[in-house]
């Protein structure tokens, strides 16, 4: 399975016996521009809203601890790493696992009609992709 495919068919399950009434993914409008062009939206997990700097460094954090990633410097990572080849090299299994937990953490729901891949190009695309289907209180 290619990365690709992998962030195409991304979706966790519903809950048993229950419908998912976490709110659906949504495509951002050039999700490079985003912190340019529009206000940040603020993110809040668990009583504390967070800047968009401090949602980056969250976001790094997660990364390395969830994939493991003890092999690589957390200190030259920046917005502009990419995810896959020159940067934290995480191969289809790995994103897989980053997206299940941004669900988990955000509330986020993907929906496999529609392709997220722009949103997993590097560390600011993740971030401008939490910002723009997350903005309120997450537990």
């Amino acid at each position: 399975m290619s990365t690709n495919e992998a962030m195409e068919i991304s979706q966790s399950a519903p809950p048993r016996g229950g419908t998912d009434s976490r709110p659906k993914a949504q495509a951002c409008s050039q999700p490079e521009a985003q912190a340019n062009s529009q206000p940040e939206a603020q993110v809040t997990l668990q009583g504390h809203t967070m800047s968009r700097e401090n949602l980056t460094t969250y976001i790094v954090n997660m990364i390395f601890d969830t994939l493991n990633l003890k092999h690589l410097d957390r200190s030259t990572v920046n917005e502009d790493t990419p995810l896959v080849q020159g940067g934290l090299n995480l191969d289809s299994i790995d994103l897989l696992e980053l997206v299940v937990h941004l669900e988990k953490t955000f509330g986020i729901q993907l929906n496999e009609s529609e392709s997220y891949a722009q949103y997993f190009r590097n560390i600011g695309s993740v971030v401008d992709f939490v910002q723009c289907n997350r903005s309120g209180d997450v537990d």
